[in-house]
């Protein structure tokens, strides 16, 4: 019988494949795993990559065989970017390309994301007030892109060459509040 999408359906649960002859096939992880150890992958990007994809879905309780082919190939393809990505830059594509791969999937992944925002504050035993922030994906990426343009300058970030920005950047440069402060303060001028 099949999946729907045109592979066969194999139930990873028994052994029946196995006792029958059948090769089973690699995990859809390997990939990483061969990248490890040849060393062209860290064990940090190994795990972004991996908590990012995250297991394939299963069909009707099943694994699919075209579906785990799917894992396995933005698995090479995320080993083979790593070299010129951070590894947040993996998470966060290995994350997209999850959403890309399970659509279906990926309204629930936001919708549980969207639910888990939250705000909260405490007061620290001086006096001072902390507040701790979850953000939904898309407020959280504004604030991030915001924060981001902001202090590119102190964060060795593209340099400006009119003459008016590179004065504002110099000056940014030059500031002698830390990258938080500067971060804070931008904050409390868009609150």
């Amino acid at each position: 019988h099949g999946d729907g999408a045109g592979g066969p359906v194999r139930d990873v649960g028994s052994d029946a494949g196995a006792d029958a002859g059948e090769d089973v096939p690699p995990p859809w992880h390997e990939p990483l795993s061969v990248a490890v150890l040849q060393g062209a992958l860290t064990s940090a990007q190994h795990n972004a990559i991996r908590a990012g994809l995250g297991d394939p879905p299963r069909i009707g309780g099943r694994d699919s065989d075209a579906v785990v082919e799917a894992w396995r190939a933005a698995a090479r393809e995320l080993a083979g970017e790593a070299p010129v990505c951070t590894v947040e830059d993996l998470a966060a594509r290995a994350r997209a390309l999850k959403d890309l791969l399970d659509p279906v999937g990926a309204e629930g992944r936001y919708a549980a994301r969207f639910a888990k925002r939250s705000y909260r504050w405490s007061t620290t035993p001086d006096g001072m007030r902390v507040a701790h922030i979850v953000f939904d994906d898309e407020l959280g990426e504004w604030v991030r892109t915001m924060m981001d343009a902001a202090l590119s300058p102190r964060r060795g970030g593209p340099r400006f060459v009119a003459d008016d920005q590179k004065a504002k950047a110099d000056a940014l440069v030059a500031d002698s509040r830390s990258n938080d402060q500067l971060a804070y303060d931008l904050f409390a001028d868009v609150f």
